[in-house]
C-alpha cells in the first residue's frame, strides 16, 4: 500500500474517531437509522474492488478496481467530514461578513455588479446550476481517467488532499462563520428569480442549521442531514483547483477538464453563494496541500531527508532563476540593440537638422 493511501486512511481514523469523542462527550447525538445500509453498501463495493484488484488477470480491471478504492475512501472521509463541518460549526464566534465583504472592495472585486449583470442574462443560470452541482461528477471522471491510464500516484495524492484541505477547511470555517453575500447585502428575490442559484435554494435550510448550531438547539448529526454550511474558505473551489491540479499535463484530457473546472469556478459566487475571498482562500489551501503532499509522498517514498529535499528544490529554483535573469538580460539586451538601431538615424536626422544654419 502507498503511502498516500496510508496517510488518507490514517486521516479518515483520525476525524472519524474525532468526531466520535465530541459527541460523546457532548449533547449531540447521531442517527443511526440510515447509516448502517450506507456503510453496508460501501464496504460491499469495497470488497468487491479489492478482490478484482487482488486475483483479476486484466490490467483493465485492476486499474478500474484502483478507482473503486479511491471512491470508497472519499466516500468514508465524507461521512465522517460532514458531521465535523457541523460540530465547528457550533463554536463560531460572530459572523464575519463585513470583513469578507471589505477584503473583496480591497480587491475591486464587486459582488452586487456580477449578480446584477447575470440577472440579465437570465438564460446563464438555466446551466450554471447543473455545472455549480456537477463537481463530484466531474472528480468521479477524473479519478476513472487516472486509474484507466495507470496515473495511480495522481490519483492517490487527488484523494489525500481533498481529504486534507476539506479538514483544514472545515477547521479554518469555526471562527469565519458568515451569512454569505445574498443574506449580508439583503439582495432581493426579483433580482435572481430567473437565475435560480443552487444556494438560495438551500439557503433557508442551511442558515437555519447554522444558526441552531451557534445557539446550541441542533444537536442530531447523521445522514441525509447535511448541508453546505462552510462559506469562509470555499470548498468548491479547493475542489476544483485539486482536480486541475491533478490533470495538468495530460494532453487534450486535461484541457477538458480544465476548461470544465474553470466553468465549476464561474458558478461559485453566485450559485454558491461566495465572496471571492473565499474563492481565493480556498484555491490557495487546495495548492499547498497537493504540494506540500506532494513534497511529503517524495521525501517517504524516496527516503530523502526534509533538509535536503529543500537543499535540493531551493538549488532548482536558484538555476531556474538564474536562467531566467539570464534569459531576459539577453532579451533586453537584443531589444535594446534593436531599439537603437531604429532610433540612430532619426536621432542623427535630427541632431543634423539643429545644426544647420538657416539660410
Amino acid at each position: 500500500m502507498s503511502f498516500l493511501l496510508r496517510l488518507s486512511i490514517v486521516f479518515i481514523l483520525a476525524v472519524t474517531a474525532m468526531v466520535t469523542l465530541w459527541i460523546w462527550y457532548s449533547d449531540f447525538y447521531y442517527n443511526f437509522d440510515t447509516i448502517w445500509n450506507i456503510l453496508a453498501f460501501n464496504f460491499a463495493f469495497l470488497a468487491l474492488s479489492l478482490t478484482i484488484h487482488t486475483y483479476s488477470s486484466i490490467t483493465l480491471a485492476k486499474r478500474i478496481a484502483a478507482f473503486g478504492i479511491w471512491l470508497f475512501l472519499g466516500s468514508l472521509f465524507t461521512m465522517a467530514g460532514a458531521p465535523a463541518s457541523y460540530l465547528f460549526a457550533s463554536v463560531g464566534g460572530p459572523f464575519v461578513d463585513t470583513y469578507l465583504a471589505a477584503v473583496d472592495q480591497a480587491l475591486g472585486l464587486d459582488w452586487v455588479a456580477l449578480l446584477t449583470f447575470l440577472s440579465g442574462h437570465s438564460w446563464i443560470g438555466e446551466y450554471s446550476s447543473y455545472i455549480y452541482s456537477s463537481s463530484a461528477k466531474a472528480l468521479a471522471v477524473i479519478w476513472v481517467y487516472l486509474a484507466i491510464t495507470g496515473r495511480f500516484q495522481r490519483g492517490e495524492l487527488l484523494l489525500a488532499s481533498i481529504i486534507v484541505s476539506c479538514f483544514v477547511i472545515v477547521a479554518v470555517a469555526a471562527p469565519f462563520a458568515a451569512k454569505g453575500p445574498f443574506g449580508f447585502y439583503d439582495v432581493p428575490p426579483e433580482l435572481y428569480k430567473d437565475l435560480a442559484p443552487v444556494i438560495t435554494v438551500q439557503a433557508k435550510i442551511w442558515f437555519t442549521h447554522l444558526t441552531e448550531l451557534r445557539a446550541g438547539t441542533f444537536l442530531e448529526l447523521g445522514p441525509g442531514v447535511y448541508e453546505g454550511i462552510v462559506e469562509f474558505p470555499s470548498f468548491h473551489t479547493a475542489l476544483s483547483v485539486l482536480m486541475i491540479l491533478a490533470v495538468r499535463g495530460l494532453g487534450w484530457v486535461s484541457w477538458l477538464a480544465i476548461g470544465y473546472n474553470i466553468l465549476i469556478l464561474l458558478t461559485v459566487p453566485i450559485d454558491g453563494g461566495h465572496y471571492f475571498v473565499d474563492m481565493i482562500a480556498g484555491g490557495l489551501i487546495a495548492v499547498v496541500t497537493w504540494y506540500g503532499l506532494a513534497a511529503l509522498n517524495q521525501m517517504v517514498t524516496d527516503g530523502i531527508k526534509f533538509q535536503d529535499y529543500v537543499a535540493d528544490r531551493w538549488g532548482q529554483g536558484a538555476r531556474i532563476a538564474r536562467t531566467w535573469t539570464r534569459t531576459g538580460v539577453r532579451a533586453g539586451a537584443r531589444g535594446w540593440t534593436r531599439t537603437g538601431r531604429l532610433i540612430a538615424p532619426l536621432a542623427s536626422s535630427l541632431l543634423g537638422a539643429k545644426q544647420r544654419k538657416p539660410l
